[in-house]
């Protein structure tokens, strides 16, 4: 194989991370980029398991990351 070709990757299916995202063994960090991947991705439903895990289970990231609770209730309002 020359330098351009590459060998193909098959993706993990969302069920498996959905999977690893409730079993609770990530950590901050790795939720953060996970998020961030899935938002870049357009993985919606990735998208919003990491932000409710990340409101659970790591309140003041998720603050810093997607502003406080309220703000967000009071937008659909």
């Amino acid at each position: 194989m020359n330098k351009k070709q590459s060998i193909p990757i098959k993706p993990r299916s969302s069920e498996h991370i959905l999977e690893k995202i409730s079993s609770g063994t990530l950590s901050e960090k790795d939720l953060i980029a996970l998020h961030h991947n899935a938002v870049r991705l357009a993985a919606l439903d990735v998208v919003e398991a990491t932000k409710l895990k990340l409101r659970a289970e790591f309140p003041r990231a998720a603050k810093k990351l997607f502003g406080a609770p309220e703000a967000e209730a009071a937008a659909v309002v």
